[in-house]
This record gives structure tokens, sequence and C-alpha cells, in this order.
């Protein structure tokens, strides 16, 4: 097996099926990935955008079980105290529980401890239309403006690390903590990405922030259009990218190469934390 060195700070192009196996056990830091929603996306009422090269309509056990092998892969990969972040939405307005389903899966048949689960508030409220009965208790309909990110670790909730790289300010912490996050979606993924589903890069960012070091490893198994890895590097961390479509893998290295870092470099005399960004 090939070291995990040959792997970071790349986006793969190919399955995850056939990617993860490739990488080395006990490598990985932090998992963050949004799966496919199963609600068959692009024909649906809300959304007509499709994936470029998946069927978001699989059989609700089916598409269960194919998430048991992907997360138990992620278990395999990561580090003791390493973290796996999972950002999905329940389907048919909150009558399918897919976070819930996940959530006891990846507890009882995996193993993984869970931290809690963040639900990001979309600010989407305005939207709704779909009432259901309309003005009537016979079946009214419970549109979710919202979104949930499962969070768990491996062995043990603490992720030891070096408090030099910590770099998360004070404030940006006590925002984090709340587990209740509000934020925009993406709006304009088509058009930038030619994506249906990205989520936008704020959700990462805080992710990677408040549960990770400078220089830990991010994983993303499903990377559309590079964002988590994106993410990652803006924010001084290696990152492992995983895309089966060839036109997101295309767009989303073209995002990685216009992407800077920034590093946190300490005055000697100060003591005071400067921001130097890296073109590379």
């Amino acid at each position: 097996m090939k070291p995990i060195e040959d792997f970071v700070n790349q986006i793969h192009l190919g399955k995850w099926e056939l990617v993860l196996p490739r990488i080395p056990s006990d490598s990985i830091d932090i998992v963050i990935t949004s799966p496919p929603y199963n609600v068959n996306l692009g024909n649906n009422k809300k959304k007509k955008d499709s994936y470029d090269s998946y069927d978001d309509n699989m059989p609700y056990e089916d598409y269960l079980n194919w998430m048991d092998k992907l997360f138990a892969e992620c278990h395999r990969l990561l580090r003791s105290g390493g973290r796996i972040c999972v950002n999905i939405g329940d389907g048919s307005n909150g009558s399918v529980p897919t976070h819930a389903d996940f959530t006891i899966r990846m507890r009882d048949k995996l193993g993984f401890i869970p931290m809690t689960t963040i639900v990001w508030d979309k600010r989407q409220i305005g939207c709704s239309t779909a009432w259901g009965s309309y003005q009537s208790p016979s079946c009214p309909s419970f549109p979710t403006q919202f979104e949930f990110i499962i969070v768990m670790g491996k062995d043990t909730l603490k992720h030891a690390g070096d408090k030099k790289k910590i770099s998360v300010g004070g404030k940006e912490f006590q925002r984090n903590s709340r587990a209740l996050w509000s934020f925009p979606p993406e709006t304009r993924m088509m058009e930038l990405y030619n994506h249906p589903a990205c989520f936008p890069e704020e959700l990462p960012k805080r992710l990677i922030q408040q549960l990770t070091y400078e220089e830990d490893i991010v994983l993303d198994s499903f990377s559309g259009a590079g964002t988590t890895c994106v993410a990652a590097k803006k924010l001084n961390r290696r990152y492992i990218g995983i895309e089966m479509s060839e036109q997101y893998y295309e767009r989303s290295l073209r995002r990685l190469r216009e992407t800077s870092i920034v590093k946190r470099v300490v005055d000697e005399k100060t003591k005071k934390v400067i921001s130097v960004v890296d073109w590379i």
C-alpha cells in the first residue's frame, strides 16, 4: 500500500469504492463530506438540476447499506481521535429521517462515538410553498429549510495536537460551538461549477477550524466542485478529495489552482499572529 503522502493535496478521479481502499489505515484526521441525499435530484419538485454522472434515486435500504460501506471505510482510515462530519438532509419533507438512520447505524454498527449534531439553518424559510393539506389538519407538510451535520469521533472524542497549530479564534470558537449554524446555502453553484448540490465554503471552514489543527489531513469522499479541499487549503490543512465526475473533477482542480494558503506566522517581537498569503 502506498504511503499517505502519495494521496494528500490531490483530488482523485474515481469512485470512493475504488480509491478509499488504496489509502492506508489510521492516516486521516477528519472526514468532511456530503453524500447524495437520495432524493431523486433532478426529478423532484424542488430541484430540477441533476448530477451529471449519478442517479440520485436508490431504494432506501440499498442506499443505507451503501453508506454503511462508506462509513466503515472512513472508520478504518481515521486515526484514533479523528472525526467524521456528514452533512445530510432528510427526505420527503422530513418524513424520511436520513440523518437519524445515519446516526444510529454509524454508532451501533460501526462504533463511532457521537459528538454532536449541528442544525444548519439555511435561511430559506420564505421560499416554502409546499403546504400539503393547506389550512387543514388532514395531512399538512413540514418543509425542512435546514440540514444536519453529524459529528462523530473514532475511539475517543479527544483529538490531540500541537497547540501552536490551532487556527480558530476565540469568537469563532464560541460561535462554532453553538450547534445551530445559520448561513445561506451556495446559490450560484450551477452558474459557477455546473453542480446541483454544493454546500457553501463556510460549512467546511467552520468544521476544519473547530475540529482540526494546521497540517491535519482532511478527506472528502464526495468532493464535487472541491469546496472542502479549497477550504482546507486556505486554512493550511492537507486534503484528499475523491470525485467520480470528470466534469466536477476538472472544475475543482481549477478552483484549487486559484486558491491561496493563509499561513499563521508569529512575530517574535510582538508575539502577535501575522497572516501570510502564499499562492501555490
